[in-house]
């Protein structure tokens, strides 16, 4: 399969300097989240080590941050902005992200393909298996990215399709395609919706929403997030408007 062997060739390490021993002290830039959006109000990084997840909060006017990381290891860093309402800070939107050492600045293409090296490294742990570890580490991260950033929103691609292919070594770039999608009406909504993925941007009253039926379809007003429900009569189609369910905003309070 060519695709395979596109995306499974090793990449190579990184040199570093400092930090202790066996780690290298590394700064990860972080992406300008746009003025149109609610207010940024910090982030929250999460990076990786020995299997377990490292979280960690930036003010928002953070431009970088320095991390010690593995040295010539695979690390995901993921930066999730939280945005400030009136409850408190809110985690909404889609992280931005990057995986070291093929890249060091978070962008929000990256955020996926930074999510999906995280799990793998995290469910390293639970079945006691070095090699999980070895074929995060001999992925075509940079490929990955590559052909990711092309895809308008990679969130809509098939996630646990290629979390099982990467640890089958079986990745095709076939898989590197998002998910079908219908535009849709949504009834009764605000005036100003957020989508959850930063560059997509916001919906203007009466504007289609892009209802992907295999992902998860939220969106936020700034102090309230919604779940986008598909029409309940039974052989509905996209051509009828789409409900907005109310979600707790204490999933979502970091």
């Amino acid at each position: 399969m060519l695709g395979a062997v596109v995306l499974l060739a090793a990449c190579a390490p990184l040199a570093g300097e400092g930090g202790a021993a066996g780690t290298e002290t590394v700064e990860i830039a972080l992406p300008a989240f746009p003025q149109d959006l609610p207010p940024l109000a910090g982030w929250l990084l999460v990076s990786e080590s020995g299997g377990k997840t490292l979280e960690r909060f930036l003010p928002g006017d953070a431009r970088s941050v320095t991390l010690e990381l593995p040295r010539n290891g695979v690390c995901p860093v993921l930066a999730y902005p939280l945005t400030e309402t009136s409850s408190g800070r809110v985690s909404f939107f889609l992280p931005a992200g990057c995986v070291y050492p093929v890249a060091t600045g978070a962008d929000w293409a990256g955020g996926f393909e930074a999510s999906i090296a995280l799990r793998l490294l995290t469910s390293a742990q639970d079945d006691g298996s070095a090699g999980m570890r070895g074929r995060v580490s001999l992925f075509n991260w940079k490929r990955f990215h590559g052909l990711a950033a092309l895809v308008n929103n990679p969130w809509n691609m098939d996630d646990e399709k290629i979390l099982s292919q990467i640890t089958a070594r079986s990745f095709s770039i076939y898989s590197v395609r998002e998910q079908s999608s219908a535009q849709v009406e949504l009834q009764d909504a605000p005036g100003v919706l957020y989508r959850a993925f930063v560059p997509a941007g916001a919906l203007a009253e009466g504007d289609a929403y892009p209802y992907c039926a295999a992902g998860e379809n939220r969106v936020f007003d700034g102090e309230r997030v919604f779940l986008v429900c598909p029409p309940q009569a039974a052989g509905s189609t996209g051509q009828r408007a789409y409900s907005l369910a109310l979600m707790p905003l204490g999933m979502y309070i970091y």
